[in-house]
């Protein structure tokens, strides 16, 4: 078709084949956001397996979902503080991610902390792959109600821990332990309930 048939196409048709080109092109752009949402809201309540990246995330938006009482902090801008035992890599993420951070108005603080570490005025306390016997012991040291144990593996939740990481196919999930949640002095959210995988009712 040459240039002048193209021009010697009515206005009217025209107009109907703009028309079309802007509804298709509509309808694209619609179906395209509501892919990227679907994606955006999956990411955030799983993360890929084996992501440091991921748990440290998690680890972070925690800190949004829990109500501690007002014991957990001896002043007013007193920052959560998040320890790390047993993990280099999501505590590199943490120390990266952490930095300048606010939650609530408070700010963030991360702490390496060892096997054998009192988690004196830890809020949130992660503990990454550890053998059952030596998981046990940490959390048996953990003295204050109010500090949420994390951990990441099989048994967490039988050992004691509120909540505890697993790999679900290709996912990282979490799971809570509603004993845990009734032994302690913080809760959580709806919204955190929810979104976890599993809420079990081990003791």
């Amino acid at each position: 078709m040459t240039g002048d048939e193209i021009c010697a196409i009515p206005i009217p048709a025209r107009r109907c084949c703009a028309l079309r080109l802007v509804r298709w092109l509509t309808v694209f752009l619609f179906l395209s956001l509501v892919l990227a949402a679907a994606c955006r809201a999956d990411e955030t309540e799983s993360a890929p397996v084996g992501d440091a990246a991921g748990r440290a995330a998690f680890l972070l938006s925690f800190l949004g979902y829990i109500e501690w009482p007002s014991a957990a902090f001896a002043l007013a801008d007193e920052p959560y503080v998040i320890g790390v035992i047993n993990n280099e890599a999501v505590l590199a993420e943490l120390l990266l991610s952490a930095t300048g951070r606010t939650v609530a108005s408070r700010p963030v603080e991360v702490r390496a902390l060892h096997e054998g570490d009192k988690p004196d005025g830890v809020h949130l306390l992660y503990i990454g792959p550890t053998p059952s016997e030596r998981l046990a012991a940490i959390l048996a040291g953990v003295s204050e109600r109010w500090t949420v144990t994390v951990t990441d593996g099989d048994n967490g939740l039988a050992l004691g821990s509120a909540i505890n990481f697993r790999d679900i196919g290709a996912r990282l999930r979490f799971e809570v332990s509603m004993p845990a949640l009734k032994r302690a002095d913080y809760r959580f959210s709806s919204r955190m309930l929810s979104v976890a995988r599993l809420r079990r009712e081990v003791p």
